[in-house]
């Protein structure tokens, strides 16, 4: 079992660690959420929408009319601005080129699984872990500060083969030892994948997540090829919020235009909460499944950490080291205890309301059949859902819905 305790030994300040009460936790949006940074899209999480749609017997979905918010954007100075069509496609070109000619270097070698080859860990299967942070009400207070300023649009990698330079960096190789132990790797090109999201309803970028594939975006767009964390990791910093819902299913095959799902697994954000899951895995926010309805003002954190294993993904560099003076490094001792929480179980069938969503970048399009599963105990933070026969969830590629 597991637990990141995170204990606080501050020399000024006395008191015993402990989670904070709820009248320390993240529900005042204006003062916890980062200050509005220019446009922020994280180009993973291209689209997230509720289709406007009836689901018919023969799970057909009717098109409705949308907009693709797929917004790019270039850092200029701190802020982040759209970039022209005629620069995104020059950035695009270039960027391809570079790597094709470089081609021998690039290409993955992955297991029949679709793991990286030469890989492997003892526990992928979904695990919730509760009360994984612990620290007194300063150690949180500063723990939120380091969140506010680590919030950017894109996401940071820590060798582990390299020493933590941050409370936020020490957090992340605790969650990458953990998840790797027994594991087979080569330590010189292994490490964590780590960033903070912030959503809400005060939140420039809302209350959902996309559904998306966590994977090496770059690879997939010049070369085709999905490669995928081993591990990917969610620890909620905040009570509220919609849940994350992780469906069993990889990304399809060119020729295949759907497939049906048979797993999956909701979980509600709870303060110091961590779940884990299989990197190769469909999943997304979505706040039409939340089961107790929030306060009309909050802010949903989370440290999210993929586990990479023989693979440091495009993009993902060291956090700056200009920026490292705003981090806090002590006061927090990381340790290992806790215990493993299992999901309450439910089963889907053919009476289930199905809800649809469509989801992926540009030329990528996807839409989810999500049948809704009974609500049986709105205590239970984190569900594991079976799709039972004439109730199963499904994936479909938009240009075959739509005859694109």
């Amino acid at each position: 079992f597991f637990s990141l305790g995170m204990l606080l030994n501050d020399d000024d300040d006395n008191d015993a660690p402990f989670s904070p009460p709820k009248s320390l936790n993240i529900s005042d949006a204006n003062t916890l959420a980062p200050k509005k940074r220019g446009t922020l899209q994280d180009d993973r999480l291209c689209r997230f929408e509720q289709l406007e749609t009836n689901v018919n017997p023969k799970n057909k979905v009717q098109k409705s009319k949308r907009t693709r918010a797929d917004m790019e954007t270039t850092r200029v100075g701190d802020e982040q601005v759209p970039l022209s069509k005629k620069r995104k496609k020059s950035e695009k070109k270039k960027s391809i080129n570079t790597m094709q000619g470089k081609a021998s270097n690039v290409i993955i070698p992955l297991n029949a699984d679709g793991h990286i080859a030469g890989t492997t860990v003892q526990d992928n299967t979904f695990r919730s872990l509760h009360h994984v942070i612990r620290a007194s009400p300063s150690g949180w207070a500063r723990l939120l500060q380091d969140c506010q300023v680590a919030y950017r649009s894109t996401s940071f990698w820590l060798p582990c083969s390299l020493q933590p330079r941050s409370n936020l960096e020490k957090l992340a190789r605790a969650i990458f030892v953990f998840h790797t132990k027994g594991a087979q790797y080569d330590p010189a090109t292994s490490g964590a994948e780590w960033w903070v999201q912030y959503r809400g309803p005060q939140h420039e970028a809302g209350t959902a997540i996309g559904f998306h594939w966590d994977r090496d975006e770059r690879l997939k767009d010049v070369f085709q090829q999905n490669v995928h964390p081993q591990i990917a990791t969610v620890t909620y910093l905040s009570e509220y919020g919609a849940p994350t819902l992780v469906l069993a299913t990889r990304p399809l095959p060119t020729k295949v235009h759907s497939r049906e799902v048979d797993t999956g697994f909701l979980s509600h954000p709870r303060l110091a909460k961590h779940i884990a899951f299989d990197g190769r895995y469909l999943h997304g926010v979505c706040p039409q499944l939340i089961s107790v309805k929030p306060p009309k003002k909050y802010t949903r954190i989370t440290f999210l950490v993929n586990v990479w294993l023989n693979h440091q993904p495009h993009g993902a560099d060291l956090f700056p080291e200009e920026d490292l003076g705003k981090l806090s490094t002590e006061g927090l001792d990381l340790q290992m205890e806790g215990k493993i929480v299992s999901p309450s179980s439910v089963r889907t069938s053919a009476s289930s309301p199905v809800r649809g969503f469509s989801f992926g970048k540009e030329g990528e399009g996807y839409v989810l059949h999500y049948p809704v599963p009974p609500c049986k105990d709105k205590g239970a933070d984190s569900i594991c859902i079976t799709f039972g026969d004439g109730g199963k969830a499904k994936v479909i590629r938009e240009e075959c819905m739509y005859g694109m």
